[in-house]
């Protein structure tokens, strides 16, 4: 009778392969981070109550990885709490994207002054880097 030697795939990975290459290795992620936030424009085309806030943001991947589709939050004048928010269907690593917002009419931000609060992957989609550093507060004074 014929010895059989039996041999499992990790033994044969070992016999064949460069161990090192066997060694878990850190992944690549994504760190979305809120870069700049612009001036806001109000335009009231048809006096108060139409009034719309626009501005526009630039989100950047600081991190090693791409990211999927995420969501940007802005929340324009926190207190009056005009929110609206935009997708962004991917960002490779190291990359900028320009996100602009437009509030709704009647979303005059100046009462007299005007915060805005813009959070990078608002729903935590993301896995990244470092997830406490995806938010940014401006005041613009009227």
């Amino acid at each position: 009778m014929k010895p059989y030697i039996f041999l499992t795939v990790a033994a044969l990975c070992l016999y064949a392969c460069d161990c090192d290459e066997l060694e878990p290795t850190d992944p690549k992620l994504p760190d979305l981070v809120v870069q700049f936030i612009s001036q806001p424009d109000v335009d009231c085309p048809g006096g108060g109550g139409t009034c719309v806030t626009t501005v526009a943001v630039e989100i950047a991947n600081i991190g090693d990885g791409d990211a999927g589709m995420f969501n940007v939050r802005a929340t324009m004048d926190p207190s009056a709490m005009v929110v609206v928010d935009r997708t962004v269907s991917s960002l490779a690593a190291g990359s900028v994207a320009m996100v602009v917002f437009m509030s709704p009419a009647g979303g005059n931000c100046y009462d007299p002054d005007c915060s805005i609060l813009v959070v990078a992957d608002s729903n935590n989609d993301i896995v990244e880097e470092n997830e406490n550093n995806n938010d940014r507060l401006e005041n613009f004074f009227g």
